[in-house]
């Protein structure tokens, strides 16, 4: 099987989405979650041209649970995500457990799953070790520093190139 583990904040959002929804706040006085479906289309095309599964390792997991394979989410910003992931084919396949680290807990259950290959979509590189520094797909949150924010179009081709690569001759 190949996973995705998926951060939310930087990647399926970025600065300017919060901008953006707060502005629109400010003139319909409605509010809407911090999703940019643009960013949601992108990561469709990774599932799409790969077939891997999506595991939550976003901090978002807090906000929803697994109930016989199936995201529940508990709060507004999940539903919203969950409704929105269904609109392009996209599942929650499972979460990562909760053991204080991300990389701890993509390990976790990378070494408890039947994981032919993976990669991490993730605004931040925490501790991870060389080997998982190769399946990292590094976006980036803050708009004010970096042109490519979020996930961008231009990180579909690296996520296949990375997903397809023969890691036994690696």
């Amino acid at each position: 099987m190949k996973v995705i583990f998926l951060d939310i904040d930087g990647v399926l959002n970025t600065q300017k989405t919060f901008k953006d929804i707060y502005d629109e706040y400010q003139v319909t006085h409605k509010r809407r979650v911090e999703l940019d479906e643009r960013r949601i289309f992108y990561l469709s095309e990774i599932v799409r041209l790969t077939g891997a599964y999506i595991v939550l390792s976003s901090s978002w997991r807090i906000f929803g649970h697994m109930e016989d394979g199936i995201f529940i989410p508990t709060n507004r910003r999940t539903e919203e995500l969950k409704r929105l992931f269904a609109k392009y084919n996209l599942v929650i396949y499972d979460m990562t457990p909760f053991l204080g680290s991300r990389e701890e807990e993509i390990r976790e259950w990378v070494s408890n799953h039947n994981v032919e290959d993976y990669l991490i979509i993730d605004d931040e590189t925490f501790n991870y070790n060389e080997e998982e520094m190769k399946r990292l797909i590094k976006t980036n949150f803050y708009l004010k520093y970096y042109p490519n924010i979020g996930l961008s179009e231009n990180h579909i081709e690296e996520a296949v190139k990375k997903l397809t690569l023969n890691r036994k001759n690696s």
